[in-house]
């Protein structure tokens, strides 16, 4: 199965550090279920960059961290 290369990228993190844990789970979780859906670890400048096949992409997954795991970013 072909997949293609994200062509969008973004710094994202949440709000409350308390969060960390689900939010993590939540991009596991997303991670799995979709192969265009990418996550990155960046260590220069320790943050988390997740890339997608564009900004609506993107935006459906924060949206479904705020509603299915209580997070906001």
């Amino acid at each position: 199965m072909h997949v293609p290369e994200p062509v969008m990228s973004l710094a994202v993190h949440p709000k409350k550090k308390d969060n960390l844990d689900n939010f993590l789970k939540a991009l596991n979780r997303f991670q799995r279920e979709d192969p265009t859906f990418v996550v990155k670890h960046n260590t220069e400048s320790e943050e988390i960059i997740i890339s997608g096949m564009g900004e609506l992409h993107l935006f459906v997954y924060c949206e479904r961290m705020k509603r299915e795991y209580g997070i906001d970013l």
